[in-house]
């Protein structure tokens, strides 16, 4: 039987069988860990996204480490050392690409909708029937996503929600 380790305490949390999530649902299941009384759970994230955000909102949800599958393995055994011992580990690649991040370049939740309705094509006439919203305010929804996406256009805020991780096709 396959036993995988959910995160580490003064005794190791087990389950069976081993979690698979993808790194968008790691993030809410550690802040849920974490709320129900957990609050000495120790998490880290491997996982294949490099993008500022997600690693962003891992690190806010208490992961304490980000590690990107590829990279060597002693990384993932000094971070596990360090987590155990009550710290954090960011390798030098993600701490260069939190580094990079800009405060005032988060979406709200809204912005986040428009985002993904503009990734899938569609016109800011067919967001405010999908969304229920009038034109005018998808419009203003736009240009605050190109302003804090620093993009020109639409598509180049589509590559660049991409690259950030903002958003995962």
């Amino acid at each position: 039987m396959k036993v995988g380790v959910l995160g580490l305490r003064r005794t190791w949390i087990r389950c069976s069988p081993p979690p698979v999530m993808k790194g968008k649902q790691a993030a809410p299941i550690s802040s849920q860990y974490h709320t129900r009384g957990h609050r000495d759970a120790r998490f880290e994230l491997l996982t294949k996204y490099e993008g500022d955000e997600v690693i962003h909102q891992a690190l806010e949800a208490g992961a304490r480490s980000y590690i990107i599958k590829g990279m060597p393995h002693e990384a993932l055994v000094n971070a596990i050392r360090r987590i155990h011992a009550g710290g954090r580990f960011l390798p030098p690649p993600v701490t260069r690409t939190l580094s990079n991040r800009l405060p005032e370049s988060s979406l709200s939740a809204r912005e986040r909708e428009v985002l993904s309705l503009i990734v899938r094509g569609k016109s800011n006439k067919e967001i405010t029937t999908e969304i229920g919203i009038a034109e005018l305010t998808v419009k203003c929804h736009v240009s605050v996503i190109l302003m804090r996406l620093d993009a020109n256009d639409r598509m180049q805020a589509v590559v660049t929600a991409l690259q950030r991780g903002l958003i995962h096709l």
